[in-house]
């Protein structure tokens, strides 16, 4: 009888955590979720995210990164250097050429296929077929110039129902 007992309350006292664990946020089916850290002296990340044109894409970012050896006034949030990047930091403008020079300089931004395209702080999109991957609008990426920070960048695909 005491054996008996003890289970039960042994049993009653894991209960409730065993129903919180079955409770975790899990993607509903036909839903993918990942968070991607992409640190500032890294190019171009591999999401290993197989996109489809009938896929909507959800991508939101934060964090920060220094473009300019740790300097504070060179960091910045995922939507880049806001300002005039060529007079503001001429040296560094002049070291090489951002992949995308029409966006603000070290911006979050993303390529699929053959199509570069602006996330920044957030993106949705649909009709891009083929791998995601995501990177920082700069070249100088541990060189004179060396970026430093990360942006920590969340992903939901939902991929239509067959």
């Amino acid at each position: 009888m005491k054996k008996t007992i003890i289970f039960l309350l042994a049993a009653l006292l894991f209960l409730p955590a065993m129903q919180a664990r079955s409770q975790e946020k899990k993607p509903p089916p036909g839903v993918v979720e990942k968070t991607v850290i992409i640190n500032g002296n890294q190019d171009w990340v591999n999401t290993n995210i197989k996109l489809k044109p009938k896929d909507k894409v959800s991508i939101k970012a934060s964090g920060e990164v220094c473009f300019s050896n740790q300097e504070a006034s060179s960091c910045v949030s995922p939507n880049g250097w806001d300002g005039n990047y060529s007079v503001a930091w001429p040296d560094n403008w002049n070291n090489c050429d951002d992949p995308l020079p029409e966006l603000n300089h070290a911006a979050l931004i993303g390529n699929v296929g053959s199509d570069d395209f602006l996330i920044g702080k957030g993106t949705k999109f649909q009709g891009k077929n083929g791998v995601l991957y995501i990177g920082i609008n700069d070249c100088s990426f541990t060189e004179d110039y060396y970026n430093t920070g990360q942006f920590e960048v969340s992903i939901k695909v939902e991929k239509p129902k067959h």
